[in-house]
């Protein structure tokens, strides 16, 4: 199955789900129907970072929109915004950080560092980490360069909020994010991504503070891509090598 076709059912099958979709275990179910996982775990090395850890930074990386999902007359959506960059901050940890910034209709609704690390096992995980008030911001507002000056005890860390992150044959990640900045009677909403080198589609929680719709949001990033910290200068972003 070409990506193109895989994407088409993916929309398709969204679309004639019911609610009870919006359930992160099926649409796990209807991604790997799609896809087939991808079986490679060998690391590798590079700069200190593993390639399977930075090519997933380079892949994610970016700024993204749905405007265009938006302008084709899909209305009943929000405008969805996002940034993410790739960070080094070793007065914090060793480990890559990714700056995950979110905004809705202007305003920001999650603003987060997330740690990326590899487990013993090749497995890659996301660990957010909150370090102010977000919702306070409009979209790209916040200044990063605030964020050298942080120490550990300036950042919340949330290991009950860590996501896994499956590459797929294909290159993209699929990846359960719940969102530790958001409580709703006692839950984290959680957001189901399925993220390629172009554009991520996502999946909205009910009650949560992005409007949930029966087809995914497109989330296209625009821009140029953020350069990746702690990567040998032969290292090629896999979005280049396709």
């Amino acid at each position: 199955m070409n990506r193109s076709t895989s994407r088409i059912s993916l929309s398709y099958i969204a679309a004639q789900a019911t609610m009870s979709v919006w359930t992160s275990s099926v649409f796990f179910l209807l991604v790997l129907f799609l896809m087939r996982v991808n079986p490679s775990t060998a690391p590798g090395e590079c700069g200190g970072v593993s390639t399977k850890v930075l090519d997933f930074l380079a892949t994610f990386s970016g700024r993204y929109s749905n405007c265009k999902q938006k302008a084709e007359g899909h209305y009943e959506y929000d405008l969805v915004q996002s940034k993410i960059i790739p960070l080094e901050l070793p007065s914090l940890s060793q480990e890559p950080f990714l700056y995950l910034e979110q905004a809705t209709n202007g305003r920001v609704n999650i603003l987060a560092l997330v740690t990326v690390t590899e487990d013993k096992d090749g497995i890659l995980f996301m660990t957010p980490h909150i370090f102010t008030n977000g919702t306070q911001f409009k979209f790209e507002e916040y200044k990063i360069e605030s964020l050298s000056s942080l120490k550990p005890g300036d950042i919340q860390t949330y290991e009950a909020c860590k996501a896994a992150v499956q590459p797929l044959e294909n290159g993209d990640y699929l990846i359960n994010f719940p969102d530790c900045s958001t409580n709703i009677k006692g839950h984290n909403p959680s957001y189901s991504i399925v993220t390629s080198c172009e554009v991520a589609y996502i999946i909205m929680p009910a009650g949560g503070p992005i409007k949930p719709v029966p087809v995914p949001y497109r989330m296209q990033r625009f821009g140029s891509r953020f350069p990746v910290p702690g990567a040998d200068s032969d290292y090629v972003n896999p979005c280049k090598r396709k």
